[in-house]
């Protein structure tokens, strides 16, 4: 495969040839795809550039087909000459999204799938920690996955540019880090002010009841622990209490586990009529969904906050566990100085609620942090910023 590699360097590559890909190629989510919908309903752009979706899964390629979509399956002869002579391939993760072999010779752009993280996910960094033995192991074994193989990474903002997954030494990372926004920031900005029904549809019918479903929706969004004993019921958690303060809220909150967490998705819940709390196994797009219709956003650790900035409304940081939690992940900066009130336990985090509806103290602040991150970014351009900046080299 190597050989094979080196090989596809020769291969023409057609200009006008984009291909995208996402999250190991088996779904069809996140920046590529909005990047690849807005280059497909673009009437100039789409009589211009051959735009083609690449998915590793079956099932899901024959769903994207039904669409009408311009999708070819990766592992067909048609897939893997599509990759051959593409000149440009859009990824989220990696050049593991697509075939890897087949790509010398490409530009290959990382889009991302996050904006500005709490914890550092930098592929780079976390290589550079590993022994030289189990360097040696990653590289022999998937040298593929190597960062040097990533020719352009798209970022949100000058700031954001220190989260990069794919950062290197370079005389300077304005040549391949390339500030121009984030595609699932303009899919947002379309969403918000709609109505909640409009956007939701009837995506919660079987998670809350319909006379809950017009109050407050709280979203909790555990981030995923490496920690198999972490029980985030375990910190001070009691269900009537809980459930008291939503009600004097006239609020529900919808708890929805990272997908590595399938087995913490239980809640001994107990309320009965009166329950308010729920426990949700949504994922890509509706999180989306979910995000734009919230009052309120709570999280640990999880960078989805830099999305809920978008609508200027209260966010709760739950730092449970805390110490525990920074032994396996580093932080990018320090917790205490995100735009939101820090809760350690559930006592903490009700309070907090409650503050939030009543009596907003962090207004000024999630502001502050909204600039910064986005730098103007939000302007629901940044498809058009992309496609304009890499349509300029054919």
């Amino acid at each position: 495969m190597h050989i094979v590699y080196l090989l596809s360097g020769f291969a023409p590559r057609d200009p006008n040839k984009w291909v995208f890909s996402s999250w190991s190629g088996n779904a069809y989510r996140g920046n590529c795809k909005y990047l690849f919908e807005y280059m497909e309903s673009n009437p100039d752009l789409n009589g211009r550039l051959n735009c083609i979706w690449l998915i590793k899964s079956y099932k899901t390629y024959r769903s994207i087909k039904g669409r009408g979509a311009n999708v070819v399956f990766a592992y067909s002869i048609q897939g893997l000459y599509e990759l051959l002579t593409a000149s440009c391939i859009f990824v989220s993760h990696g050049v593991m999204d697509v075939v890897p072999y087949l790509t010398r010779g490409a530009r290959i752009v990382s889009l991302g799938h996050v904006i500005y993280p709490i914890k550092n996910m930098s592929y780079v960094k976390s290589v550079e920690k590993l022994s030289l033995l189990r360097k040696a192991k990653v590289y022999c074994t998937n040298p593929y996955s190597q960062f040097d193989l990533i020719s352009y990474e798209v970022v949100a903002s000058d700031y954001t540019r220190g989260a990069a997954m794919f950062e290197r030494e370079k005389s300077s990372s304005e040549d391949y880090i390339l500030a121009l926004g984030q595609p699932k920031t303009d899919y947002l900005l379309g969403l918000l002010g709609l109505e909640r029904s409009g956007i939701l549809g009837g995506m919660l019918d079987e998670v809350v009841p319909k006379n809950l479903q017009q109050e407050k929706l709280i979203i909790f969004l555990p981030t995923w622990r490496q920690d198999e004993g972490y029980d985030l019921f375990s910190h001070e958690y009691d269900n009537q209490r809980l459930n008291g303060v939503l009600k004097e809220m006239n609020a529900f909150m919808l708890i929805n586990f990272h997908p590595f967490d399938e087995s913490r998705r239980k809640i001994n819940s107990g309320g009965g009529e009166d329950q308010r709390v729920f426990v949700g196994t949504f994922g890509g797009e509706e999180i989306a969904k979910l995000l734009c219709t919230a009052e309120m956003f709570i999280t640990d650790y999880s960078s989805l906050y830099c999305e809920f900035l978008l609508q200027d409304r209260p966010i709760i940081f739950a730092k449970l566990d805390h110490e525990g939690y920074v032994k396996e992940r580093e932080l990018l900066f320090d917790y205490q100085s995100l735009p939101g009130a820090k809760a350690g336990n559930w006592n903490e985090i009700e309070a907090s609620i409650v503050d939030g509806f009543s009596n907003d103290l962090f207004k000024a602040s999630r502001k502050e942090w909204k600039n910064r991150i986005y730098a103007g970014a939000d302007d629901g351009r940044s498809c058009e910023r992309i496609a304009e900046h890499f349509c300029a080299f054919y």
